[in-house]
């Protein structure tokens, strides 16, 4: 494209300093044939003019158009008037000649008699030049093109060689499984768009996997630690955040003391990093406590261990409730046991011989029996509620069990006075029966037993609970919260008196956690109880 412009730039511009050329030179001619022709010698002029230039045409026209001489001998008749250069003197114009048959430079002036002179000279030889340089310059033009094609092709495939290869390679990045032959760099667009979405697939799935790993590990009922050789930690959960009070964005990716400050457990995570060591450690924090076992961890793409966090603050409670209730149980029942092994053996060996004496030791026998019985009864029912077993749900009229308990428990409190007022509703409630009867012969009897004499009792019943009040003796504040565990009693002396087992209340607590009723107490000393039981 460069060189044909060149091309044409440098034809035009022969042309251009052709005309000029041929300008001079016409004026030049013009000039001394107009200083040369006195009106009566135009062939002696024309002569001269064709002896400097064969070429050349002299035309002497008069003023009223007509021709009076030519020098190439013509017979012109018509007028000349209005030919262009006529009208435009000392300009020159290019036009074609039907005399001459050929391409002509005309000039032309008025001598001091008013007798137009015109000079024409040809332009086919300029022309010829041009046309010859025209075909020389279109035919190297051509040879340079296809040289340079050839050329070009050739350094390109040659050049581009490896960016092919390289789109190839990107192509099979996509999917190897598919088949990219013969790819070149004008493909690149399409494969660097096959790419991109390849990539943002991937990326995608990376970011679900990260979402779905992420959404597991806070999901994890045990706090998780990564810490990797260089003692930086590089993953974590938010179960282990939240014990060691940590944000994720203050530890990921830098060391551990930034999340664990406890110089017992660093201590332990030291050595288990260095001599590769599998190690447990007991962690407590706000009363809760935490088993921390610390594992060796070389995979691929890390090397240190791993902490994992549970907690045992549940089944520290439990294993300690199991030991308290064992120990309990077992002095709530070695008590009667030995009273029963004593008395008896004071009546088999023949210690005692005293009649009276001995019915009374076989009357506290038996009453240490019945303790013992019903110690073991309210134990097996209390098992039975706490693992919810056999629980037979039916439509229960609470008003009619609650009135039948009232009787059976009312010859208990007529001997000691108490007066039981009761505000009782129609209820109907889905339970299991046997535990609607515990609940309330347990709150009743245990209100019976620890009234004053003439004391009240005041039950109520309806729709939204269930409330008994005593006039009794009362429970200190630092006693309520424990009334309710098992074989808690607030006076010893008065309950082993009373006869009662310590399971009453927790029997009860274990019936409403079954149901999800809610139970609530208040006391003052001296003043009474109160227990509600709310069925919603």
């Amino acid at each position: 494209f460069s060189l044909a412009l060149m091309l044409l730039a440098s034809v035009g511009l022969m042309i251009y300093f052709n005309n000029k050329e041929a300008t001079k030179e016409a004026q030049s001619f013009l000039k001394i044939a107009c200083s040369y022709y006195r009106g009566d010698n135009a062939i002696e002029t024309g002569n001269l003019l064709k002896k400097a230039n064969a070429n050349l045409r002299l035309t002497i026209i008069s003023k009223d158009g007509s021709v009076i001489y030519d020098s190439n001998q013509e017979e012109i008749e018509e007028s000349h008037l209005e030919r262009w250069e006529l009208k435009n003197l000392n300009q020159i114009c290019k036009r074609y000649s039907e005399t001459l048959q050929r391409d002509m430079f005309y000039i032309a002036d008025i001598d001091e008699h008013g007798t137009y002179v015109r000079i024409a000279i040809p332009a086919s030889t300029m022309d010829t030049v041009v046309n010859l340089y025209l075909v020389i310059g279109l035919s190297s033009l051509l040879m340079l093109l296809v040289c340079s094609v050839l050329l070009i092709s050739y350094f390109s495939k040659k050049s581009l060689k490896p960016v092919n290869e390289t789109v190839n390679k990107m192509a099979q990045l996509v999917d190897n499984s598919v088949s990219f032959k013969n790819l070149s760099i004008d493909d690149l667009s399409r494969v660097l768009d096959l790419v991109r979405n390849s990539l943002e697939n991937q990326m995608n799935q990376i970011s679900y996997q990260k979402d779905k790993t992420s959404s597991i590990l806070n999901e994890m009922q045990q706090g998780l630690i990564v810490i990797d050789e260089h003692r930086n930690i590089e993953l974590v959960n938010m179960l282990a955040l939240e014990v060691f009070h940590g944000r994720y964005e203050a530890v990921s990716k830098k060391n551990y003391i930034y999340l664990i400050r406890n110089e017992d457990l660093k201590q332990q995570i030291e050595e288990a990093l260095t001599l590769h060591l599998q190690k447990d450690f007991y962690y407590e924090e706000n009363q809760k406590k935490f088993n921390i076992s610390m594992k060796p961890l070389q995979v691929n793409w890390i090397k240190g261990i791993i902490l994992s966090i549970i907690d045992v603050t549940e089944k520290y409670a439990l294993e300690q409730t199991k030991k308290d209730f064992f120990a309990n149980a077992s002095h709530e029942l070695k008590s009667p046991l030995t009273s029963i092994i004593g008395y008896q053996q004071l009546i088999t060996e023949g210690i005692e011989t005293n009649p009276e004496k001995l019915q009374m030791y076989s009357v506290k026998t038996l009453k240490e029996a019945n303790r013992m019985n019903a110690i073991i009864i309210d134990m097996l029912n209390l098992s039975k509620f706490e693992n919810k077993e056999s629980l037979q749900l039916e439509l229960i009229h609470a008003d009619i069990i609650l009135k039948e308990t009232i009787d059976s428990l009312l010859s208990k409190a007529q001997k000691k006075k108490i007066k039981i007022i009761s505000k009782i509703d129609s209820l109907v409630l889905e339970v299991d029966m046997t535990h609607l009867e515990q609940l309330f012969r347990n709150l009743i009897d245990n209100g019976i037993k620890y009234d004053k004499e003439q004391g009240m009792i005041l039950l109520e019943l309806n729709q939204e609970h269930f409330l008994i009040k005593d006039t009794g003796v009362g429970i200190a504040p630092e006693h309520q919260g424990r009334v309710f565990e098992r074989f808690y009693r607030v006076d010893k002396a008065k309950s082993k008196e009373l006869g009662g087992t310590g399971l009453g209340l927790a029997i009860v607590k274990h019936i409403c956690e079954i149901y999800q009723y809610k139970i609530t107490l208040e006391s003052n000393l001296e003043e009474g109880t109160i227990i509600e039981i709310k069925w919603h």
